[in-house]
């Protein structure tokens, strides 16, 4: 299992992790895809990285089937979980970079490669991430 320490500096590559507050609860957010540029949706010059979060699964809400995780694929999952694709997001990487590295977001044990390509498969199947998204990552 991959530790992290918290001497070094994190870059934001693709598979690295971080912890960040979204309303009461700290999520646990995975950058996809090395940082890049998105001029069409409106980053302009700005690099950033897309990234999407892990979510319980819950028998109050619908969950996306689309990629499920279980205890063990991370060293965060105590319970089965899933990619929250609704909420896939554009993040200027300069923001996140700094927010880690500066410990307003809390840095995370990266995942594994055969984790993180199961979940950039899971945006050609999800039926929850916005349409757009499927069509600006085909060819990554």
């Amino acid at each position: 299992m991959q530790t992290v320490s918290l001497n070094d500096s994190w870059e934001a590559k693709a598979g690295d992790c971080y912890f960040s507050q979204v309303g009461n609860k700290e999520h646990l957010f995975i950058v996809l895809f090395e940082p890049d540029f998105y001029p069409n949706e409106g980053y302009g010059k700005r690099a950033c990285i897309v990234s999407v979060n892990i979510t319980s699964v819950s028998q109050y809400k619908a969950i996306d089937e689309a990629c499920i995780i279980e205890v063990g694929e991370h060293e965060f999952i105590k319970h089965t979980s899933y990619i929250y694709y609704e909420k896939i997001q554009f993040v200027d990487y300069e923001h996140v970079k700094q927010c880690v590295n500066s410990g307003v977001y809390r840095k995370a044990t990266p995942v594994s490669a055969t984790l993180l390509d199961k979940i950039i498969a899971g945006i050609f199947t999800s039926s929850f991430i916005p349409r757009k998204f499927k069509v600006i990552f085909k060819d990554k």
